[in-house]
């Protein structure tokens, strides 16, 4: 009695670990070939620009300059509400209304900081050609079976950059 108690044990892990790998390798199958726009489309906008030939980079410069001196505030508006939320998150006694307040500071810089970052790149845009606007949705496109590099971005289309980071 005791080896068939033990044979029903092993059969049931087994067939828990098998239909784990199924839904594991199902799930990955399903979601290879989807592509679609990053949560936030700017973000994939000026990595492009990294790619352009180096007289358009010079042509757009002063308009990435611009969105980056706008965009550290904003930036360091979100670190001190992030701030905010681990302090209420770590304080004791725990005060609810704490933490919903630093949210909602949170909220509304995420908010500026967008806003700004989607006017750069309606900017950026308007100064691209047909086809550098196309280069910059694959850009901003998220396809989950792409290879990520190590902070998590996708790597822009095409070739890599020349440069000092690059070939």
């Amino acid at each position: 009695m005791r080896s068939s108690k033990g044979l029903v044990i092993a059969l049931g892990v087994s067939l828990a670990l098998n239909l784990a790998l199924i839904g594991f390798l199902a799930g990955r199958a399903s979601v290879a070939g989807m592509r679609h726009l990053a949560p936030d489309p700017s973000l994939g906008a000026f990595r492009l620009v990294r790619q352009l030939p180096e007289a358009r980079r010079e042509a757009l410069r002063p308009l990435i300059r611009e969105h980056f001196r706008g965009i550290r505030p904003k930036l360091q508006q979100l670190h001190a509400a992030q701030t905010k939320i681990r302090d209420a998150l770590d304080s004791e006694p725990y005060e609810p209304a704490e933490l919903e307040r630093a949210l909602g500071e949170f909220r509304t810089a995420l908010l500026a900081s967008q806003e700004h970052s989607h006017r750069a790149l309606i900017r950026l845009a308007s100064e691209m050609s047909p086809d550098e606007r196309q280069q910059m949705m694959a850009a901003m496109t998220w396809n989950p079976g792409r290879h990520q590099t190590s902070s998590g971005h996708p790597h822009p289309p095409g070739p890599p950059p020349e440069g000092p980071h690059g070939p």
